[in-house]
């Protein structure tokens, strides 16, 4: 089946509203830092434990960015958490 291209395909584009997506990055970057025990940091420190280059760090980051917000989206929208996934409404 052929692909639409007439909408903008989903995801997160680097063109599109840097200002979101720097926000996003250093959303992030505070997570690590503030947040050392929860699922998303054992997963970055898990991509990046045997001593990953910067670029691969910088990788997992937005990585972890887009992680992060499609949990704030579910969040928002569902009030569902990773933790009680049984409370879905």
């Amino acid at each position: 089946m052929a692909e639409r291209r007439d909408r903008p395909r989903p995801g997160y584009q680097q063109g599109r509203q840097p200002a979101r997506r720097c926000a996003a990055i250093e959303l992030s970057w505070l997570w690590l830092r503030h947040q050392p025990e929860s699922a998303l940091t054992r997963w970055f420190r898990s991509r990046t434990h045997n001593n990953a280059s910067k670029r691969n760090k910088r990788i997992a980051v937005v990585a972890l960015a887009r992680k992060l917000m499609v949990a704030l989206w579910r969040y928002l929208t569902t009030a569902w958490s990773r933790k009680e996934p049984c409370s879905r409404p």
